[in-house]
């Protein structure tokens, strides 16, 4: 069971983004070291913008550019919406550990796919739109090599989204340096890693990644650049994304696979 809490507000509109997510899941062990895993989510979204910023092209009087003191002539039914949003998914993990505590020649990898928004909300700041939240198709894999005798894993990636007429591929790859590893008797010692690496959003950004993790404790930042034909308008600036997770294990449950 997880909870998923976003929020995001952007540009002069102060377009708003919220969403809210409970996740069920269940876990089946196919093997010693293999485990499928099916989960569903519920949750809601509130989408909501402030017209007072926005600038139109009757409120240019053609001497003195904009005067927002002219009339728009525009008109919102709403500013504020919100709607229910629903989805599934399944993940494959398989995980062969190291021979030896301190030989790093683990190999672990899973790949999943999910679809949001299977009952299609409505999206709409106008009353009478038609305009429906299109679902979303994802599909993701992931790998975990570690090089033997080091302290290092490399991590491959690859997340490939379709929404509506829309389609995302982003590759990825970093490296995790293990800082301390956790003391394997008296559980004193919580585990410590970095990882530095970063993902290209085909056709649109760079994205640099850092994550820092101790034990079930982990925050990340990101930055995206951007490459695509947007840099004219942002001059290659992106923005700062950070991450916070913390997961609650189950203390009569392996840890195996995870």
């Amino acid at each position: 069971m997880g909870l998923n809490v976003f929020n995001d507000v952007a540009g002069d509109l102060k377009f708003s983004n919220l969403t809210g997510k409970l996740n069920i899941a269940y876990h089946l062990r196919l093997s010693d070291n293999q485990m499928l895993s099916a989960g569903l989510y519920g949750g809601f979204g509130q989408r909501s913008l402030d017209a007072a910023g926005a600038q139109w092209d009757s409120q240019y009087d053609g001497s003195s550019g904009f005067d927002g003191t002219l009339p728009s002539n525009e008109t919102f039914a709403f500013q504020t919406f919100g709607y229910a949003d629903f989805g599934f998914g399944m993940n494959w993990t398989i995980l062969n550990n190291s021979t030896n505590m301190t030989s790093n020649d683990g190999f672990k990898a899973n790949a999943g796919f999910s679809v949001s928004h299977v009952n299609q909300p409505a999206f709409e700041f106008y009353s009478g739109s038609d305009e429906k939240l299109d679902m979303r198709i994802s599909a993701h894999a992931k790998a975990q090599i570690g090089l033997s005798g080091t302290n290092t894993s490399l991590i491959p990636t690859i997340l490939v989204q379709v929404q509506g007429s829309q389609k995302e591929i982003v590759p990825g790859f970093l490296a995790r340096y293990t800082l301390r590893e956790q003391s394997k008797y008296t559980g004193f010692i919580n585990d410590a890693y970095l990882s530095l690496g970063g993902y290209f959003r085909t056709g649109d950004a760079v994205i640099a990644h850092a994550l820092v993790e101790l034990n079930d404790f982990a925050v990340g930042l990101s930055y995206d650049i951007n490459v695509s034909k947007l840099t004219n308008a942002t001059s290659g600036k992106g923005g700062f994304e950070i991450m916070v997770r913390y997961i609650i294990q189950n203390p009569n449950k392996s840890r195996t696979l995870y």
